[in-house]
Parts: structure tokens; C-alpha cells; sequence
């Protein structure tokens, strides 16, 4: 198997790197998280090995980390084992291992949202784009975005979105709350959501403030919203990739590569402008 897809090993638990901040997702785990896998393991052995790459530093004296697999590994050590069924993998960036790391979570379902929104944070405060991240996860743009905005709420907010009384589609009006009346008034309309929907109302409106209709020069964010509110009824498309362009989150030449691309299934001529600080204003 090449090094690159990485090769199948057995390690010893004394070797790896156990870093719990790149599993934030979760949080730390303990014995007791494990206790029951650790009897599956003792009775019918491991049966997905973990997930290693090698470490170019030597952390501590260590020669692996562990990307993925930390409650297999936890429940190891339970079980007194000296090593572990491993796939390595050569070194990784920081926002490979925690791509990986996050994909194999979202993949086995074994995080809530808030959950995911965390362990997102860390790529997004990496300046990873959204649409690299959603195409590594393979996941919808849509799907990154809302957990961003989740990030962006209050915790109290996020403590209810855990419980799951909160859905996914209640998201993204209570961000819209939050940026135009404050944390206060989130916060009050999330009580107000969880009490209605504690007494059984499946449909629950929320009311978001209506903007102005005179025109006006768009931030970042209401662009962004517009271009997740498109992908949400329609396939992505040449005008989704403006939104992205004007947004900042795709360069010039990818913008208009895609023109390029949408002209020529048109039947028509085009050529990619040079770019110059007088084209890009």
C-alpha cells in the first residue's frame, strides 16, 4: 500500500501521541465513555484499526499521533493492551489531521451539531474555505455554513441546539436575530422557540427583522446568506460562484474561469480578461 493511503501496523500505545485538543469535538474521553467497547473489543477484537500519522517532531518522544479512533484507543488502554491495530499515515498539516479527524465523526454520526460546529472552528480559524472544507467533509456548503453560524451564537443558544429541541432550520433566523437585535434578544426568542415547541407546535415562525428595502452596498454576510439561501432551492451555478466572488471566498481567476465555463456550454466565444488592478477596481 503506498505511504501516501497509508500501511497497516501494530503500535505500541506507548508511541502515539494521544493529542485530545484535535478530537475538541468530543472533548476529552474518559474510561467510563468506554466501558462497553472495551467489552466488544475483548470479546470480538478490533474491528476498524485506528487512524496514525507519523510525527516529524518526535512530540515528547512520541512517534505517532492519533487522528482518528480516540475512544478505540481509550478503550486499549482500559483493557491493559500494550498496542493497537494502526493505519499510518505519513506527517499531516494541522488542518488535514483535523479534517480527517472531523470526517470520520460526521461519516460514523458520532457528533451533534454543536459537536461538529466545534470541531469546525478550529479549520475555520485556519482560514480554511468553506467549500474546501465541504467538499473534504463531502457535505453541502449549506451544511458548513449553518455550523458556522452556530458558532457565532450565544451559548446558551448552542447549549439548547445540543439538546436538539433546536433544529438545524431554526439556525439561521436565529443568526439573523442575533446580528440585527443583539445577544438579548436571541437568546429570548430561543426560550420562546423551546417553550412553544415543548408544548407540542410542530411548525414554530420565527420572526426576523425585515430589512431595509432602499439599496444599499452589501457586507460579507449578506452575501454569504443569499448564495446559501440559493443553494438551499437551486444547484449551484454560475450565479452562486459571483456571490462566492464577491464574498471573498473564491480568487479572480476562479471566477472567471467559470464564466468561461458557463460561455462555452452556451455555444459562445470568451476569453479570460488579463487582470490588472485597473479590471479588479
Amino acid at each position: 500500500m503506498p505511504e501516501e493511503v497509508g500501511y497497516l501496523a501494530t503500535i505500541l500505545l506507548s508511541e502515539i501521541f494521544i493529542d485530545d485538543d484535535l478530537n475538541e469535538g468530543r472533548g476529552k474521553i474518559s474510561p467510563a465513555d468506554v466501558v462497553d467497547l472495551a467489552k466488544d473489543i475483548d470479546i470480538n477484537g478490533l474491528i476498524q484499526p485506528v487512524i496514525l500519522a507519523k510525527l516529524a517532531d518526535k512530540t515528547g518522544g512520541k512517534l505517532y499521533r492519533l487522528i482518528a479512533g480516540y475512544r478505540r484507543t481509550v478503550a486499549h488502554i482500559v483493557l491493559g493492551r500494550e498496542s493497537i491495530q494502526a493505519i499510518v499515515r505519513p506527517p499531516m498539516t494541522e488542518a488535514e489531521a483535523r479534517l480527517l479527524n472531523l470526517s470520520e465523526n460526521v461519516q460514523r454520526k458520532n457528533l451533534d451539531m454543536v459537536g461538529e460546529a466545534r470541531a469546525l472552528k478550529r479549520l475555520k480559524e485556519l482560514r480554511i474555505s468553506r467549500e474546501d472544507v465541504a467538499r473534504r467533509l463531502n457535505v453541502s456548503p449549506g451544511w458548513v455554513q449553518v455550523r458556522y453560524m452556530l458558532l457565532d451564537l450565544p451559548e446558551l443558544v448552542q447549549t439548547e441546539v445540543a439538546t436538539g429541541i433546536i433544529k438545524q432550520t431554526d439556525i439561521r433566523s436565529l443568526h439573523t436575530v442575533m446580528r440585527h437585535e443583539g445577544d438579548a434578544r436571541c437568546i429570548a426568542v430561543t426560550k420562546e422557540l423551546k417553550e412553544k415547541k415543548l408544548k407540542g407546535c410542530k411548525r414554530v415562525e420565527i420572526k426576523t427583522p425585515l430589512k431595509r428595502e432602499t439599496k444599499h452596498q452589501r457586507n460579507k454576510q449578506e452575501i454569504l446568506n443569499l448564495m446559501f439561501h440559493i443553494q438551499e432551492f437551486l444547484p449551484n451555478g454560475l450565479y452562486t460562484r459571483v456571490l462566492a466572488w464577491a464574498a471573498g471566498e473564491i480568487s479572480d481567476p476562479e471566477v472567471y474561469e467559470s464564466i468561461k465555463i458557463y460561455a462555452t456550454s452556451l455555444g459562445r466565444e470568451y476569453s479570460i480578461p488579463v487582470i490588472t488592478e485597473t479590471t479588479i477596481g
